[in-house]
This record gives structure tokens, sequence and C-alpha cells, in this order.
């Protein structure tokens, strides 16, 4: 069986994509989480309940580095929260990852050009890093990075689309599909288009 999985990292809203494909590579589910800290709103509990047979919210215990008393717990409880964020989506894809499937990982590169501060890249710089570990380690994935602009060509034609214009384009094919806040899965689900790509042309 043929997997493609897309990986939107971050520290507040990891977005996760699944494609399972049949024995003719049609991809016949989608699976969708999203990893977040603290709590869920009452929103999002619904959300959960509501599509719980393809998608759910996966939470993990943030600890707040600007409550900490001194620079190096700070900078401890940040690399403690990248660990918790790299163990569930490790858990969460490990599900599918196994011998008898063939699964094609794809996980967003980081962004240099982004207007977020600097100390937000080198974070979510870390959690990249930490994350690629996971799936180069593992001989049972077959793992590409890709740039933002790359998955955004691949998705609209332009690698310099706005993020509403992708997440317009995963609302036209599920229109069903309402949460607080797309975007981290509508990322996730276009990274698993495009590893469903890169299957296909090199089958």
């Amino acid at each position: 069986m043929n997997i493609c999985i897309g990986v939107d990292p971050s520290m507040n809203s990891s977005g996760i994509a699944i494609l399972i494909c049949n024995d003719n590579n049609e991809i016949v589910k989608e699976q969708f989480y999203i990893i977040k800290p603290d709590k869920l709103t009452k929103r999002e509990q619904q959300a959960n309940e509501k599509y719980k047979d393809f998608f759910k919210y996966v939470l993990y215990d943030k600890l707040d580095p600007a409550q900490a008393t001194n620079n190096h717990d700070a900078e401890f409880w940040k690399t403690l929260n990248m660990i918790s964020v790299v163990n569930n989506i490790n858990v969460i894809t490990h599900e599918y990852i196994n011998e008898e499937n063939n699964v094609f990982v794809l996980q967003e590169g980081i962004s240099y050009g982004s207007s977020i501060r600097t100390k937000s890249i080198f974070d979510l710089a870390g959690l990249n890093y930490l994350l690629r570990n996971i799936f180069i380690c593992n001989k049972n994935v077959k793992f590409t990075i890709a740039t933002p602009s790359e998955i955004k060509k691949f998705t609209t034609g332009s690698g310099n689309c706005k993020k509403e214009q992708m997440v317009e384009l995963f609302k036209l094919t599920h229109s069903d599909f309402d949460l607080p806040k797309l975007d981290d899965i509508s990322d996730a689900y276009w990274m698993a288009k495009y590893a469903y790509k890169l299957m296909i042309d090199n089958i």
C-alpha cells in the first residue's frame, strides 16, 4: 500500500495530512491531524467529535519559556516543547510506517524569507531539523523536503501566492470541513498531494 504524508511543523499548530492509496494508486482515504498546545476551545472540541472519522486535534503540554527564571531554563523548556511536538508527530505517523507500506513523507522546509521574528525562525528551524532526523533515520520512509515556494507553485502555479489562495483551493474539495483555522491542514494537505505527485511520477 502506498501512503503519502504531508507535515507542516509548528510549535503552535502542526498540521499533518495522510493520503492512503489502493492497489491502483488511487487515493481512497484522507486522515488529518493538528498538534497544538494546552487545551481545546469549545469549537475545536466540537470539531474533534464532528470529524472524528478523519480528523483529530492532539494536545501537548507546552512550557512557557517566558515564565522561566533564567535563560538556561528558558532554552531547556523550548527544547522540551520541540521534543514534545516531534514525539507526537512520530506517534501519529508511526501507525502508517511499516515494512508492508510504501510511505512517502514530504515536510515543508524553513521559510527563511518569512516576516516572522528572527527568534521564532530559529525555534522553527530547531523543530524542523529534529523532525527531519525522525524520518531520515527510518528505513521504511522515503523522505523529501520541499521549500514553501515549491509547494505554493505546485498548488496554485505561483511560488509567490498567498496562503489564502491555497486554503480556498482546499475548500473546493473539502467544503464540509470547517475548522476554526484551516491553513495548517491546507498546507499539510498540499504537501501530501505533492508527495503523491512525486510518487506517481517515479513509479
